[in-house]
Formats: C-alpha cells, structure tokens, sequence
C-alpha cells in the first residue's frame, strides 16, 4: 500500500427520522466498528459512524495515510461539516492480555449517519486507478436499503436466555485492602504520587454484544459510544473520558478524575457536586493528572507551550458525575498525528503518576493483565485529524462471557471503603446496561 493512492467518494442520501431510528438499530451487524459522538450528559447524537469495510495496516502505512488528502472525485458540500471524513480506526488496548494488540485499520467503507440533519453519507475509499471503475453512483442508497431490509436475527450466546449469574469480582475485599496498602506504602517510600487500581468484574450473559451496544446507543449519557469486533473479543463502551482530539494544529486534552454518583433529585445532585469540589483527596489526584499530561503535551507541542481554558468543573455522565479540566496545544511541526496518539499512551488518567513508575506499581499489584481496559479506541483522519478516547465504562463479550474493570487514583488519602464504593459506581452503569440487553434478547 505504501505507493497507492487513494480516491475519496462521497455519496449522500436524506432519511426520515423513522428510517434513521431503524438504521442506527440494524447497522451493527455489517460494521467492524461503531462510533456515535454526542456531547454526553444524554444530549442527543451528533454523528455515528459506522466501519462495514476496513483492513489491517502497519503503524508505517496508518502514518503515512494520516498525512494524506485522498483526492475527492466529486463535491458534496453537505460533507463539509462532518468531523471524520475517512482515514484509520485505531484500537490500542492497555496490554496485549489474551485479547488482541496495538491496531490500525484503513477505512476503506463507511456510513456516516448525521443525527441534526437526518441524512447518511457513503465514504468510499478506493485506489485512484480504479475510481471510475468499481464505483457507481447511488452507493449510499444501496447501503441504506441493504440495512433497513436486514432482519435483526436474534443470535445469542450459547448460554441459555434468562440463566446468566451474577457479576463476580475478581478480587476479594480483603485483598483489595492490601493492595491500596501496598499502593500507598510505595507513595510514603517516594516510588511515585499515586496509581490508578482497577478490579474486574464478570458474569456469564445472554446479551449479544449488539443488544448492549444498542441500550448505551438509547441511553447515550457518554461523548464516547462505540462496539469494536478484534478478532477474540468484541468491545462494547460509552467513555465520558476524551484521550486526544486534533484539529488543525490544535491539540486538545480532558483530564478527569473525582467520581461521585448523581443524587435522587437536583438538591442531592448539588450538594454531592459542591462536595467533590470541596474534596482534598480528589482535587489533590486531579492536580496530579493534569501535571502528568502536562508533560505529555509539552513534549509534542510547538515550543512546549500547554494552555488551560478550563481549570475545573465538574460533568455529570449517566450515573456518576467527575471533575474536568481541558488542556490545549499546537502540535509540533515534525509530527504526525499517529506519533501523537502514542505519545500519550497509555494515558496518565489510567495509571497514575509518575506514568512509568504508576505502571510498574499496577502491574505487581494488579498481578493480571488489563486487556482493553484503560487503552484507546478512535478515528485518525486522512486529513490528520483525531478523535480517541479511553477505554472506560467499557467490557468485553468473549462467547458467553462479559467481562469488564472499573479503577480509582489511590494517593497517600485514600480510603479503601470510598475507592471499592467509586469502582462500583462507575460499573453501575455497564451492569445496568447489560441487565436491560439480557431482557431484550428474552423478549426476541
């Protein structure tokens, strides 16, 4: 692939607000990967995309097609305003595990649905050669019927509708206590400021990876939705947690940390939220989440320069809200944006600070690999655009098996019961979501 060059096509087609619904529903099975991106908080979609053809590239070939303008055989003005308009999906799980490794996947077809305007794009990627070709005009209507004829076909897993058990965690509160311990016994030696410990959860499930993909899509409380097929494992997840937005030559990151639930009316919800912002121990872990990727971004920003347009808020997400602050940069001329992603890589909000020596403390910790959890998921444009977040509030359907991790920033403050409290928190959310998938695969 390293002297192809590459045609983007364009092709739109509008939809009915009750042909969009059927649409979003009945796409996942064609799809590689999905994505809808909202801007959180249950406020409606903006755009979903949905990967029916890609292929596996090199991390050499995904940098050289990032900096590549496809050229484009016909206008669509319309186009004009959607985000990815074609490039590399890119699946980076925090460890390899027994899952799959570091992925890139060229986008050679794709359904853009645009939630605003009721209309889909087909973005066909193709080799310039062959344009006139193997393309005929009136693709995206062509795709759009092939789905909305689809019938849903109601494939489970092998287990048996209605039987699944429930969620077991994988570590015992007992052990649990011991490694915050240990964390923090490490912080008082001056190893490092803090360690983000996660905990697994898992059961067996009648829920296909579609069903739940379907009630986070309904529910959209998360920016980040999405359903990832690797080749073990299929990834369902709505992350509240952007890793890396890239526009232009800007560069924008979102660092959060502080979990609280949301309250049972607005009274509660404002009392809980002024008492995160009043929290020492969780302001203190944001404070050292920022400073990390602070080191992040200066090391591949113009000059070193990082700017702050938001110091702290707080952002309510489906169940729990967090606290937030946006940190921006102009990229360095000499890189490309693929060099940037991993860059930040794993992110900082997922392990801790010092970065390495937070890695090496979860790994004796922990004692278990990670698998996707904590790694990155997104879009890499032709045009050097970025749009990935981290893999959060995520899980993983492997046959029958749903697994998940949920984790905490454990500093010198810590409190165990609090922390097991917050990973449970935020696996409410995914438990709520599956235990609702479960009833819909019933009803089929």
């Amino acid at each position: 692939m390293h002297d192809t060059q590459l045609t983007r096509i364009v092709d739109r087609l509008e939809l009915s607000r009750e042909q969009m619904e059927v649409l979003c529903l009945q796409a996942a099975p064609f799809s590689k990967f999905i994505l809808q991106r909202s801007a959180g908080g249950g406020l409606p979609p903006q755009f979903t995309y949905f990967g029916l053809e890609t292929s596996p590239l090199s991390q050499s070939e995904a940098e050289r097609l990032t900096q590549l303008s496809p050229h484009q055989q016909q206008d669509c003005a319309e186009f004009d305003k959607v985000p990815f308009k074609g490039g590399v999906f890119t699946y980076l799980p925090y460890d390899d595990g027994d899952t799959i490794g570091q992925q890139f996947w060229l986008v050679s077809k794709m359904l853009v649905v645009d939630h605003v305007d009721a209309s889909a794009f087909a973005v066909t990627v193709i080799q310039t050669e062959d344009a006139d070709k193997t393309y005929s005009y009136g693709a995206c209507k062509n795709i759009v019927d092939e789905i909305l004829a689809a019938r849903p076909s109601g494939a489970q897993s092998q287990l048996a509708a209605g039987s699944a058990v429930d969620w077991v965690v994988d570590v015992s509160t007992e052990d649990y206590v011991g490694r915050i311990g240990e964390i923090q016994s490490r912080i008082a030696r001056g190893e490092l400021q803090q360690a983000i410990l996660s905990v697994g959860l898992s059961k067996s499930t009648s829920a296909t990876p579609e069903a739940v993909f379907e009630v986070m899509r309904r529910r959209n409380s998360s920016p980040h939705i999405f359903l990832v097929r690797g080749e073990a494992i299929t990834l369902i997840g709505a992350s509240p947690a952007m890793h890396l937005r890239k526009n232009g030559s800007l560069l924008t990151v979102e660092t959060d940390a502080g979990t609280r639930r949301i309250g049972e009316t607005e009274e509660e919800t404002q009392a809980i939220m002024q008492e995160l912002l009043g929290s020492e121990k969780d302001l203190e872990e944001q404070k050292m989440i920022v400073d990390e990727t602070i080191v992040d971004l200066r090391a591949i920003a113009d000059n070193g320069g990082v700017r702050m347009p938001v110091e702290l808020e707080v952002r309510k997400l489906g169940s729990v809200m967090h606290l937030f602050t946006v940190l921006e940069a102009g990229i360095r001329q000499d890189l490309n944006p693929i060099q940037a992603v991993l860059s930040c890589f794993p992110p900082s909000a997922v392990t801790g600070a010092p970065r390495q020596a937070a890695m090496r403390v979860i790994k004796d910790v922990e004692r278990q690999a990670r698998g996707p959890y904590g790694g990155v998921v997104g879009l890499i444009g032709f045009d050097g655009s970025v749009d990935t977040a981290i893999i959060l509030r995520s899980a993983w359907i492997d046959g029958d098996q749903i697994t998940m991790r949920c984790g905490g920033g454990i500093t010198h403050a810590s409190n165990a019961t609090d922390e097991y409290n917050e990973c449970m928190n935020k696996a409410r959310s995914m438990i709520e979501c599956v235990k609702e998938a479960e009833a819909l695969q019933e009803q089929r």
